[in-house]
């Protein structure tokens, strides 16, 4: 009876010092962007789990005082462009702040890399269709869809062009037609 006692004291041990590490780890807060008024900010961590460390991120915004204006919740927040910063949750929908960081367009929508912008008035953006497929489109900077979610691809407006792609797909090989759209 001795011996599990011991055994389970030194679980008990154990797992309490893991648990401290998780909480006493190395979290660093790093400006991400120095916007001038504004400064986008990473709190980075990390967490020990079956020997290995995972380290995560929250983005936030802090003011030019210091003081936090966007919450640090958000797995992802890109600089402004044509006065909005996109911001992606931590299940991966993206969405958009104004100028002041208030949300204006909800999370709702999809992105699959780092280059959701608005240019030219004008973001392309994901969102599942009713097959569950994530189709491409438009929207303005008030969140309205103004080009129709219908591309399997699709690129920022730039020179008030953008290129968009519809695959086809024939016995596991997957091609793109591309054009341009204005």
């Amino acid at each position: 009876m001795k011996k599990i006692f011991i055994l389970f004291m030194s679980v008990v041990i154990s797992f309490s010092s893991l648990v401290s590490f998780a909480e006493e780890s190395d979290v660093t807060f790093k400006v991400v962007n120095d916007l001038g008024d504004y400064k986008i900010i990473a709190h980075e961590y990390a967490v020990p789990w079956h020997g290995v460390v995972y380290t995560y991120k929250d983005y936030g915004v802090i003011n030019k005082d210091g003081k936090i204006v966007v919450e640090q919740k958000y797995s992802h927040i890109k600089p402004p462009s044509d006065g909005r910063a996109a911001f992606k949750t931590v299940d991966g929908n993206i969405g958009f702040f104004d100028e002041n960081w208030n949300v204006v367009i909800e999370p709702k929508y999809f992105s699959n890399g780092p280059e959701i912008y608005f240019s030219e008035g004008l973001a392309a953006v994901g969102k599942r269709n009713s097959d569950r497929y994530i189709v491409w489109g438009y929207i303005d900077r008030d969140g309205n869809e103004v080009i129709d979610f219908i591309y399997d691809y699709a690129e920022a407006f730039k020179n008030e062009i953008a290129v968009v792609g519809i695959s086809e797909c024939a016995y596991f090989n997957t091609q793109y037609k591309y054009g341009k759209i204005r």
